[in-house]
């Protein structure tokens, strides 16, 4: 969000369409994933392949969207109650080192999600563009993955294609790592695996899904990034 706010600055462009844009695309992200999320683990779950990793990582994932969802909700109904919200964190840590308060907590960042969050509730039609778009990249992020085993001649049902994008996705949200590096890959291989895919063909799969869902993009924003750079619109 800091680019995107950077870039408002410099076009002096209103900082609170900015934010709210942003916030939009988070949320509305993380709500096209749960639904495919949900369809991938009923589906290894019938299958019987639910592991204790899974589960956990799908328990990650539901604190950090039930977070975002409260703070959006919070948002639409109350300023006071932002404001309350963002300074939760800090009031816990004096309370768990036991330390008297500091000064006061800096609230803009309350303030401005605030004003962003009005400007959505204003006109709620204006965010099913972005729904729809949500929904259509998880779409196409199955539908890569389907062809990636199909390229590899590996097992490819729909069903395969869809819990596998959901654990690959899941533990590139949970994993320490950038990208999800490592866990994702092992995940991923492991769930080919449990599906029938040779272990062969599975490493194959991981490795193209791996090289056009993450590093050719990588590449090609870290060239784009250097040539705004060197352009002057990005610190």
């Amino acid at each position: 969000m800091v680019v995107f706010v950077a870039d408002a600055r410099r076009r002096e462009r209103p900082r609170g369409p900015t934010i709210a844009a942003y916030v939009l695309a988070s949320v509305l992200a993380d709500v096209g994933f749960a639904v495919t999320l949900a369809v991938g683990m009923v589906v290894v779950a019938v299958n019987g392949r639910l592991s204790g990793p899974e589960v956990g990582a799908s328990v990650a994932f539901a604190v950090l969207f039930v977070m975002r969802v409260a703070t959006v909700v919070t948002a639409v109904r109350s300023r006071s109650g932002l404001r309350r919200l963002y300074g939760l964190p800090r009031r816990l840590l004096n309370r768990v080192l036991r330390r008297r308060r500091d000064g006061p907590v800096d609230l803009t960042a309350a303030d401005e999600l605030y004003e962003a969050i009005q400007v959505l509730r204003r006109r709620p039609a204006a965010a099913l563009p972005a729904a729809v778009l949500a929904l259509g990249m998880e779409a196409a992020g199955i539908g890569m993955l389907w062809a990636v085993l199909g390229a590899v001649h590996s097992p490819h049902d729909l069903a395969l294609a869809i819990v596998a994008y959901a654990i690959s996705v899941l533990f590139t949200i949970v994993g320490f790592l950038p990208g999800g590096l490592g866990v994702v890959e092992v995940s991923l291989g492991a769930v080919l695996v449990s599906f029938g895919s040779p272990v062969g063909e599975a490493a194959a799969a991981v490795a193209l899904y791996r090289l056009v869902e993450l590093w050719l993009p990588a590449l090609v924003g870290a060239a784009v990034f250097r040539r705004l750079r060197r352009a002057g619109r990005l610190p």
